[in-house]
């Protein structure tokens, strides 16, 4: 029966020949199940929101609701190597907004660029080492849980080459070969979006140049350093070498 089923403490027990199942000696209702630091897979290209407007992160102190958590991200399973930006990209990718248990809009803002890591780790780190509440002090990562706190970043399912199959005015069709992971995505959403095309009647920015002959004399082969060309047509390439 699909919509019915039975708890174990840990998973040892529940994968037992014959699973060890908890008694239930009361039922009620309004119910709810929620997955513990679970695995999280999350799409390159894309600005994700971690949503830590919860009261339960916060503690009352001297009349005032106060944080005591903040939700950080990882390099490393271990929880000691933070995560906040990569050289790369420049700035941080790792953004907080509002105030956590505090804010009702209070979020963590993650960016998910080509410099991303494939792997990264989340966990929420005590701020504040006075509360009277042990678990509050200490919150428990549920390693039972296979991959726990982890994000798994991979490309999107629009990346790579396809064939056009319409062209409208402003539009253009091509057929995926599975699955995206979702149907479509804002400007807001997106970290990136572009594309680039081998017509040769499109009108755009030059995406790519092709040195042919590296000349001669040079003490480095040159480098394109500016494009005077804003629709691809006419371009005048600079190139720069010492």
């Amino acid at each position: 029966d699909k919509n019915t089923i039975k708890l174990s403490e840990t998973v040892f027990k529940s994968k037992k020949l014959i699973p060890e199942c908890i008694s239930l000696t009361s039922t009620g209702s309004g119910h709810t199940i929620a997955l513990i630091n679970p695995p999280l897979s999350l799409t390159r290209g894309y600005k994700v929101g971690f949503a830590v407007s919860d009261a339960s992160l916060t503690q009352v102190v001297s009349g005032k609701r106060t944080k005591i958590f903040d939700f950080e991200l990882f390099r490393d399973a271990n929880f000691t190597n933070p995560y906040f930006n990569n050289k790369q990209d420049g700035g941080f990718q790792v953004v907080g907004v509002g105030t956590v248990g505090v804010s009702t809009t209070a979020r963590v803002d993650l960016s998910l660029t080509e410099n991303t890591p494939n792997d990264l780790f989340y966990k929420l780190t005590p701020v504040n080492l006075n509360v009277n509440a042990p678990f509050k002090r200490n919150p428990i990562v549920d390693t039972d849980v296979i991959n726990y706190s982890s994000l798994k970043i991979s490309d999107s399912g629009y990346n790579g080459g396809h064939v056009i199959t319409g062209i409208g005015s402003t539009t253009f069709k091509f057929v995926l070969p599975s699955q995206p992971e979702k149907d479509g995505y804002t400007k807001e959403e997106a970290t990136i979006l572009k594309y680039n095309t081998s017509s040769l009647t499109a009108v755009g920015a030059i995406n790519d140049i092709r040195i042919i002959s590296k000349g001669k004399n040079y003490l480095n082969i040159p480098v394109v350093t500016s494009i005077g060309s804003t629709l691809g047509v006419g371009g005048v390439i600079r190139l720069n070498s010492n």
